[in-house]
């Protein structure tokens, strides 16, 4: 329900005020048409009605104004204003089939894989500075965010084209301080044994166990965030991974016994997701790493680390373990090179090792 109308000049577009709570209370509306309503008992008496079309919502009435100007500044089509950079990428990539190969193609659906956290959001609301995000924390090689960039590159040139967007913010993106960031060159960032130990000490709180979960584990982000609770088998201590970037990630993983006690607290909890924000909704990658994980980093001094990390932390602990075993490892973490774990093919026997080998880890 609309509380008040803040008045602007004619043709401008209008600001209303909604009532009630709103994170963004401020809705943004321009005319599309009118209409001239003419009453049949009395041809001489006729009602102008407007028909409007709403553009947005903003926190405040400056931006609110900012988001009318945009559009007036360079009208949009507005079936298309709310596409999300996934509904985006699937209109652009129909325009190329007929003229790609296969082997193109996979590797366009790779980059797009690989902005995942983008995938939801509207492209309207996207700007700089989530394009720079997106760059500073993945932990893609130069190579590889490159391809990205070239990408985002032309899918927003094909929406701009097609007035679906105010802005192109992705022309203003720059790798150039990333060349450094390739195969020879890259390091790891891991995390420390005595950094483990010490956000250990954090791990009461719910949120800052998912840490430690994923350290345990091996698991990505994505996979853990995409984990049903249906698919956490308890009694048996493992993970079902459905939902995966790549085929070998499709597995079985082992709940070490440590974390046991932390997996469960989550289980107990009854939702329909493994991990879940403070809304009982599945978390998204850039909601938890904003409010929860560079909190916990900041807080202890381990602000170069980025949530990937917890990965590769995972191979770095076992491979430290006497006698590790790297086909073990590749099961485990669903790396390429293991066909009967792609096969998803367990014995007990199997299960029951991989459940050992995680359980050597110490730190």
């Amino acid at each position: 329900m609309a509380k008040r109308n803040l008045k602007r000049a004619n043709g401008n577009g209008s600001i209303v005020k909604l009532s009630g709570k709103h994170r963004k209370p401020y809705a943004c509306r321009v005319c599309v048409r009118t209409e001239t309503k003419i009453d049949p008992d009395n041809p001489l008496n006729s009602v102008v009605v407007i028909k409007r079309k709403y553009i947005g919502y903003a926190e405040t009435y400056d931006e609110a104004v900012r988001i009318l100007a945009d559009y007036f500044a360079k009208p949009i089509d507005l079936d298309y204003k709310d596409i999300t950079f996934k509904e985006l990428y699937e209109m652009w990539i129909k325009t190329k089939e007929d003229t790609v190969s296969k082997s193109w193609y996979n590797s366009v659906k790779a980059s797009f894989n690989a902005m995942e956290e983008l995938h939801n959001r509207k492209i309207n609301d996207l700007r700089t500075h989530d394009f720079e995000l997106l760059f500073e924390y993945t932990d893609k090689m130069y190579p590889t965010m490159k391809k990205m960039l070239i990408l985002l590159h032309q899918m927003f040139d094909f929406a701009d084209s097609h007035d679906m967007i105010y802005k192109n913010y992705s022309k203003y993106i720059s790798l150039a301080k990333y060349t450094g960031k390739n195969p020879n060159s890259i390091k790891r960032d891991i995390f420390k044994k005595a950094d483990i130990k010490r956000i250990w000490k954090y791990s009461s709180d719910l949120y800052n166990s998912i840490v430690i979960i994923l350290i345990y584990t091996g698991l990505r982000i994505s996979e853990l965030f995409d984990l049903k609770r249906e698919d956490v088998h308890i009694e048996e201590q493992y993970l079902d991974i459905k939902a995966s970037k790549t085929e070998a990630g499709v597995r079985l993983v082992p709940i070490a016994d440590v974390i046991m006690p932390l997996v469960k607290r989550w289980y107990d909890k009854g939702n329909a997701y493994l991990v879940f924000n403070t809304r009982g909704n599945q978390f998204k990658y850039r909601d938890y790493r904003d409010s929860y994980w560079n909190k916990l980093m900041e807080e202890l001094g381990l602000n170069e680390h980025r949530p990937h990390d917890t990965r590769h932390t995972f191979v770095s602990l076992y491979q430290s373990v006497e006698n590790s075993d790297e086909r073990i490892l590749k099961k485990i973490v669903g790396h390429r090179g293991t066909q009967d774990f792609t096969l998803k093919v367990y014995t007990q026997f199997e299960m029951q090792r991989l459940l050992e080998e995680v359980n050597k880890i110490v730190v």
